[in-house]
């Protein structure tokens, strides 16, 4: 790079604050609330106001410039303003009788800056960290070493920003997250030039019909990135720790409720589909002993002797006991081993389905010896298992 092209880009960066921000003017102040007391870290308000803060920095070797817009701040009761400078972190002159004390909490003037590769009259955001001492003694010292604003970042992991309380309303004053203070920490550290701009993003107003806790916040600028749609208006929490472990206590609740549900449906689909089977299986030995049954009553059929109404003298024995008619001669009948006459195709179709004579019960398989004793007890599990689901 020649010197000419080092002179236009040192230009360039003295220049660059200045289109970081819309307005000319380094500090716009836009409200002016009523303060609270300035040793309470987080005061409780009916409104206030989130801070974008627009960090920007330049790649020196390949001249490009990164940028980041970010909704991660939060004003103290002193009210938004506008501001814009160069980034630097304040700190104290080291004590060497306590040099484990934390120099960058801004609480001992005066302040020095870290980074002096700009010119003196170059507007400066000081960077501090939380603790040490109260707000309105860091701001003060800062605002005595020449700073134009204020970023204080937590020294705690917490999710939710607070605001802060300070008596002094002629520097603007940010909260921001301490993930948020330790990334432009290096950045600094990292020897950038870190171009920075603080404006209002959102203005939240205690919500007069709901509890303490709820906020309705109205957009008042969109940046880069964001999602535009229906994000003019918005509710939120004071405590939204609180709130997501409401929501996931709610969650896990649903959660058991479901799995509970879906064991029942489970357990009741399982039991129907035994019973089902139980059934068909049923149904099946049914049809099996039938088949078989029917089977062993045609073998028993053919041993019983089959004649003619002219060849039987008994003359009480003239009425079939099915079908209550009177035999005539001609017709062929069966004459059971128990001495009972009857018409052959009434007796035939009795038997083949209760294989047992009409009157006395006589089981004419089993007279004829064609049922063994498995096949007694397979029927008699199986006549129960039939009954059982039948009476069902």
């Amino acid at each position: 790079m020649t010197g000419s092209h080092k002179k236009h880009f040192k230009n360039l960066i003295y220049l660059l604050p200045f289109f970081l921000v819309p307005s000319s003017s380094l500090i716009v102040p836009k409200t002016n609330k009523t303060r609270e007391n300035g040793e309470d870290p987080a005061v409780h308000v009916k409104e206030y106001s989130t801070a974008l803060i627009n960090v920007s920095w330049v790649d020196a070797e390949r001249t490009i410039i990164h940028s980041d817009v970010s909704e991660t701040g939060r004003f103290s009761n002193a009210g938004a303003s506008t501001v814009s400078g160069i980034l630097a972190i304040a700190h104290s002159e080291v004590d060497l009788s306590q040099p484990d004390i934390d120099t960058q909490f801004g609480c001992i003037a005066p302040l020095y800056f870290t980074n002096r590769k700009f010119d003196d009259g170059a507007p400066i955001i000081a960077l501090l960290k939380r603790g040490g001492c109260v707000f309105d003694k860091k701001v003060e010292n800062a605002e005595a070493a020449g700073a134009v604003g204020i970023i204080i970042y937590n020294d705690k992991e917490e999710e939710q920003l607070r605001t802060i309380a300070v008596s002094y309303n002629r520097i603007p004053v940010v909260f921001t997250y301490d993930w948020k203070g330790k990334q432009l920490v290096d950045l600094v550290e990292e020897e950038k030039t870190v171009f920075l701009s603080l404006e209002e993003g959102s203005h939240c107003q205690q919500d007069d019909g709901n509890s303490s806790d709820f906020f309705t916040c109205v957009r008042t600028k969109n940046y880069p990135g964001m999602d535009t749609v229906n994000s003019q208006v918005y509710t939120f929490t004071k405590d939204t720790s609180v709130m997501q472990e409401e929501e996931m206590e709610h969650s896990w609740a649903i959660v058991l409720v479901s799995i509970s549900f879906l064991i029942l449906i489970m357990i009741s689909l399982g039991w129907l589909l035994f019973y089902h089977v139980q059934r068909i299986r049923a149904m099946n030995a049914k049809d099996a002993w039938e088949r078989k049954g029917e089977k062993q009553a045609k073998r028993a059929l053919n041993s019983v002797k089959l004649v003619v109404v002219d060849e039987i003298e008994k003359e009480g024995e003239k009425e079939c006991m099915v079908c209550l008619d009177t035999l005539q001669k001609g017709e062929e009948v069966r004459c059971l081993p128990c001495d009972h006459t009857f018409h052959r195709k009434c007796i035939d179709d009795w038997l083949l389905s209760r294989r047992k004579c009409p009157l006395c019960n006589l089981n004419i398989v089993q007279y004829f010896g064609l049922e063994d004793g498995l096949d007694t007890d397979m029927e008699s599990d199986q006549s129960d298992t039939i009954q059982q689901f039948a009476s069902e």
